[in-house]
């Protein structure tokens, strides 16, 4: 799946296989469905993976400023949001990345968890070395559905899921590119 920028330069967010770096980092007891999507950065990035989930899930919030949404993929990042975390808009706060609780942290690695009613929810962000000297990106998520009506939910929401995640990074990843202090401030 590849995502262009403004400025015409291909930027490519790509499904990949969960790096055994996110699988360890989830806590679930059972996994029901998991998936990874990856976008290179520059070798000398130097944000932490926190920076990147909050680029990706608060700074890049689709008019952030306004109620209304810009472009109809905001509109579907906004439906999305409310059917993964039940939440109309992602709450910034303390401890928490876009409303979802920070389970575990390190420079590399973060893991939010939110618990909507259908099932539990971990997403973690990995900043990793490629093969290629550069740095990449992955989000990988993984989902334990409770029951039934769970699963039944998460099939209806499966495809837009994968297409969201893969803006989503992919657009956080195009910010700073063309904006290096584009408000990817931790506080």
């Amino acid at each position: 799946m590849g995502i262009r920028n403004t400025q015409n330069a291909r930027l490519v967010a790509r499904a990949c296989p969960v790096p055994e770096t996110a699988s360890a980092l989830q806590s679930l007891d059972r996994v029901d469905y998991a998936d990874a999507f990856r976008v290179l950065l520059p070798a000398d990035e130097a944000l932490d993976a926190e920076a990147w989930a909050r680029a990706a899930l608060e700074q890049a919030w689709p008019g952030a400023g306004s109620l209304r949404p810009a472009l109809p993929r905001d509109v579907a990042v906004r439906i999305w949001w409310a059917l993964v975390a039940w939440r109309r808009r992602p709450a910034v706060r303390q401890g928490r990345v876009a409303g979802w609780k920070i389970a575990r942290r390190t420079d590399a690695a973060i893991r939010i968890d939110a618990a909507p009613r259908w099932g539990s929810v971990q997403i973690v962000f990995v900043v990793m070395p490629d093969a290629q000297r550069r740095k990449a990106l992955v989000m990988a998520t993984f989902v334990r559905f409770d029951g039934w009506t769970g699963r039944a939910f998460f099939a209806l929401i499966r495809p837009a899921h994968r297409r969201v995640a893969a803006f989503l990074i992919a657009r956080a990843a195009s910010t700073h590119r063309r904006n290096p202090r584009a408000g990817f401030d931790v506080t």
